[in-house]
């Protein structure tokens, strides 16, 4: 008996490219990300997550609309956090394209990604910044020495001395949660 692999071949691909694969693949991406950057547990399961969209017409659309463009990766549906600041929570993910949400997280990456920055004098917190940057634009100072400051390369900047805030971050999320 010979194996058709042609027929078997087409029939993955099918099923790759179904609704609830998708939301397989996605929510397996999403535990992958939890290990990899020690992130924590997405907060619903598998099933849960797809009671909530398998049925919707927001997903059922954007599902349709990939289809239709040949399975084109940017078309693709996608979940995003609404709060960046926040976990994988059924409250708190929505769905949307693939490029509507890597724009979103291009938009949003100072309130992630930036260092903090806090100006201290005699250890007293004199004031916080988003980033080096922003201290550079309010103060006048050098950014060069600002982050040669932040680095300990240098003791200090323009009387100040600065360093990365590890916690805002922190606090930011913990505010969000009390929202």
């Amino acid at each position: 008996m010979k194996t058709e692999y042609k027929k078997i071949k087409e029939s993955i691909y099918k099923y790759q490219r179904s609704k609830k694969w998708l939301l397989a693949k996605i929510f397996s991406n999403q535990v992958n990300n939890w290990k990899r950057k020690r992130w924590e547990v997405p907060s619903y399961t598998l099933s849960e997550l797809r009671d909530k969209y398998l049925e919707s017409d927001e997903y059922n659309t954007l599902h349709t609309k990939w289809e239709q463009s040949w399975y084109e990766k940017m078309l693709s549906p996608s979940i995003d956090r609404i709060n960046p600041l926040l976990w994988y929570t059924l409250d708190n993910i929505q769905i949307m394209t693939l490029k509507q949400n890597i724009d979103k997280g291009r938009s949003e990456m100072n309130i992630t990604q930036w260092k903090r920055v806090i100006m201290k004098q005699w250890d007293n917190v004199v004031w916080r910044y988003m980033s080096i940057t922003d201290a550079w634009k309010l103060n006048n100072i050098s950014f060069q020495s600002i982050s040669l400051c932040v680095l300990w390369k240098r003791k200090t900047a323009w009387w100040f001395t600065r360093e990365y805030d590890k916690l805002q971050k922190q606090r930011l999320r913990e505010e969000a949660n009390r929202k």
